[in-house]
């Protein structure tokens, strides 16, 4: 259940019909947890905070909650750059033509099946922030800077 290469995504892509739009030039979308509960490890992530980020920089929040395929086919033209919570939500970069995508991750909780997946679906840039004691300014700051650093602003 970890690794997804290319053959995997194409595998998924084809089995769900799923043809990934081009991703508008500039979108940035967050797939955000909001409260979630893991049956695998308790996460605490902080939502509200990245939201706020996320739209500063122009950006939109999706709650992960109403994840579905259908619901990502839907989103898929706004995720051009992904910030996402560590977790399944960052699947939904199989429904879209990702070119960035940030993963939040608490500093005990992290596994790579993202970023194989991520990988496989042709995800160009990718970074992890480590979101235990940070503040929200300290978040803004990393954030921007993968951004700065993938040429989104």
């Amino acid at each position: 259940s970890y690794y997804w290469g290319p053959e995997e995504v194409g595998a998924y892509r084809k089995r769900f019909h799923v043809t990934p739009p081009p991703a508008k030039p500039g979108s940035i979308i967050y797939l955000g947890r909001f409260d979630t509960v893991s049956e695998a490890a308790q996460r605490v992530y902080p939502s509200a905070e990245i939201a706020r980020i996320v739209e500063s920089l122009g950006g939109k929040v999706f709650d992960a909650r109403n994840a579905s395929p259908s619901a990502f086919n839907e989103i898929a033209p706004q995720m051009e750059t992904v910030i996402a919570d560590q977790g399944s939500a960052v699947f939904g970069v199989m429904h879209a033509q990702t070119k960035n995508l940030i993963e939040l991750a608490e500093d005990d909780w992290w596994h790579n099946a993202n970023l194989f997946i991520a990988n496989g679906a042709g995800v160009k840039n990718y970074a992890v922030i480590h979101i235990y004691n940070k503040t929200e300014a300290d978040l803004h700051g990393r954030i921007e800077g993968h951004l700065r650093d993938f040429g989104v602003v």
